[in-house]
Formats: C-alpha cells, structure tokens, sequence
C-alpha cells in the first residue's frame, strides 16, 4: 500500500529545495543590479569625501564586497547548528554595510535631484525631467533594501528545508548513534547469555 504521507513529506522538501532555487537567483539578480548601481555613486561619494580619484573604486568595492561576505557567511550559518552568534555577528555586519550604502545612495540621489531642479529653474535642460528629491532617494534606497530582505529571506528557506528534510522518515535520525537498532548477531549472542544451561540427565 503506497505510503501518502511519505509522498507528501518529499513533495514538500523537493519544493521548499525549487523555492529556494529560485529566491538564490532573484537574490543574485538584484545584488548584482544593486553593486552596478551603487558602485559608481559610491565612488563619486568617496571623490566628494577627498578621496583621491584613482583609489576612489576601493571604496565600493569594499562597501559592496562587505555586503556580499556578510551575506553568504549568514546564509550559510543558518543551516550549521551552533553557529547562532556567528550568523548574528555577520547579520549586524550586514545591516551595518547596507545601511551606509542606503544613506550613500539617498543622499546621492538628493543631492543630484536638487541639482537637476536648479538647472531646470535656471533654464537649462539636463535632459530629463527630475524628480521631487524625496522621492528620488526613496527610488535609490529600493535595491539596497531588497538585497537585505532577500538574504533575510534565504535563510528562512533554508531552516525550512532542514525542517522538512528531518521529517522525512530517518532523515533526522540517518547516521545518529541512538537510532542504531540491534544487530541480529547481538540480539542472538544476549539471548545465549540469558538462556538458561540445559539440565543434566540423570543416569
């Protein structure tokens, strides 16, 4: 008879594994469209900053390298038990990294916005119509942010999967020492020690 709870339980797994195939490359797609967009005003920010202008790249790269270290050492450390204070340590340096590429980005955006409005109010076309300031930095805050929830994300689908995985029949217990059952060489050698001699015949 065809076990139903079995199939269930592995339809589950295998779609949690699809689900979490699928969340990697939307993360990887909007990290990588969030590192090509934050690079180049990070870099104008570190010009801005005095930096001089042939070392102004190690900047974002180092701000954008951060962001992908700390996010693959937490997604990683999500499924490693006891590794609870080193995935807090690398979400805190994740948070941290985030956010000054959030405030860089919003302040950049800001700044271009208002500059774009004063050349519209001064007669001259930047070639775009810009937007209200505000809103412009919210529009540069979206990828940063997402990158942030995506990683939040992954690591959700990731104890999901282990959770699924130990529900399946031995898939908590495979290889654990306490789920070994008794040999039938041992079984056989106690029931030896525990049979009684046979008695003697008398003559």
């Amino acid at each position: 008879m065809p076990n139903f709870s079995l199939g269930a339980a592995r339809i589950r797994y295998f779609g949690l594994v699809a689900a979490l195939i699928f969340a990697i490359i939307i993360a990887i797609a909007i990290t990588t469209g969030a590192f090509v967009l934050s690079f180049s005003v990070l870099r104008d920010l570190a010009i801005q900053g005095s930096m001089p202008p042939k070392w102004a790249w190690i900047f974002p790269a180092i701000v954008d390298g951060a962001i992908l270290g700390s996010t693959v050492s937490a997604v990683l450390l999500s499924k490693i038990s006891g590794s609870d204070d080193g995935k807090g340590f690398f979400v805190m340096l994740l948070v941290a990294v985030v956010s000054i590429s959030v405030i860089g980005n919003a302040y950049h955006a800001y700044k271009a916005s208002k500059e774009a409005a004063r050349k519209v109010a001064a007669g001259i076309d930047p070639g775009f119509i810009p937007l209200d300031p505000r809103a412009a930095a919210v529009i540069a805050v979206v990828a940063p942010v997402l990158v942030l929830a995506f990683t939040h994300g992954m690591g959700i689908l990731i104890k999901a999967i282990g959770n699924a995985l130990s529900r399946l029949p031995g898939g908590g217990e495979r290889g654990h020492p306490s789920a070994r059952t008794s040999t039938p060489a041992t079984v056989s050698a106690a029931q030896r020690i525990q049979r009684p001699p046979p008695a003697r015949m008398l003559r």
